[in-house]
This record gives structure tokens, C-alpha cells and sequence, in this order.
């Protein structure tokens, strides 16, 4: 038997916090940014590739943790 186990996120992607709130600061986008980056490090590291980058594909959860989505 075959499943696909997915990890349940609370909060957002960042496009549409940027539809509803406008910009970021620039501390809350340097944070994201960082973030973004440690997780991207991770997927370079097992040799893979994100190739559609943008910020609908990164998610803020409530607890302030960025995670990168859609590694297709």
C-alpha cells in the first residue's frame, strides 16, 4: 500500500499576505528571505532544484515558520 503523507500548515502563502496587507517591513522580508534561503540550502543539498520560485510558493505559517512549497 502507497500513501503520500503531507504536513497540515496554519496561515498563508506570501503572495496573499502581500494582497491583503501590502508590503512587508523590512525586517518581517529580510526574515522570510533567510528562511526561504535555509530551506532552499536543504533542497540544493539532496540535489535538487526549485525552478518556480515566487512568493505563492513560499508559506507563512502562524507560528512565524517559512516553508517553501511546490518542489514538483
Amino acid at each position: 500500500v502507497f500513501f503520500l503523507v503531507m504536513e497540515l500548515l496554519d496561515g498563508d502563502d506570501l503572495a496573499a499576505i502581500l494582497r491583503r496587507r501590502g508590503a512587508f517591513r523590512t525586517a518581517d522580508a529580510c526574515e522570510a528571505i533567510r528562511q526561504a534561503s535555509l530551506g532552499l540550502q536543504c533542497v540544493a543539498e539532496a540535489g535538487l532544484v526549485h525552478r518556480d520560485l515566487k512568493p505563492s510558493n513560499l508559506f507563512l505559517t502562524k507560528a512565524g515558520v517559512v516553508k517553501v512549497l511546490d518542489l514538483g
